[in-house]
């Protein structure tokens, strides 16, 4: 569940940062909307863990697109490529499995 967090936490980044400083009209939408799906996708991948694997092709979005698109500022450069970096490596890594009662061992007589 932790790395499910961190990703709502990249993802809250993501969406803040988008009104923190000057983006290009284009890399403002990038910005909030991938921003917006990568919460929606890392809630999702707490009851559903495949669900992650929609946050890579975000990660992937945001990097491309923040390559592509006319930059305004480098913050909003540097800001959206670490978040695509971190997301793809949050979004690869399995949840952490609840571990149960350990098993009783087998006694035979």
């Amino acid at each position: 569940m932790t790395t499910r967090i961190n990703g709502v936490i990249v993802g809250l980044w993501i969406f803040v940062s988008a009104f923190l400083w000057h983006h290009s009209p284009r890399q403002f939408t990038l910005t909030w909307v991938t921003g917006a799906l990568t919460v929606i996708f890392a809630l999702a991948a707490m009851v559903r863990p495949m669900a992650r694997h929609l946050n890579t092709l975000v990660a992937l979005c945001l990097f491309i697109g923040t390559m592509i698109f006319r930059i305004e500022s480098e913050a909003t450069f540097w800001s959206n490529l670490i978040a695509a970096v971190v997301l793809v490596f949050i979004s690869q890594m399995p949840s952490e499995e609840v571990a149960g009662p350990p098993s009783q061992p087998i006694h035979h007589a």
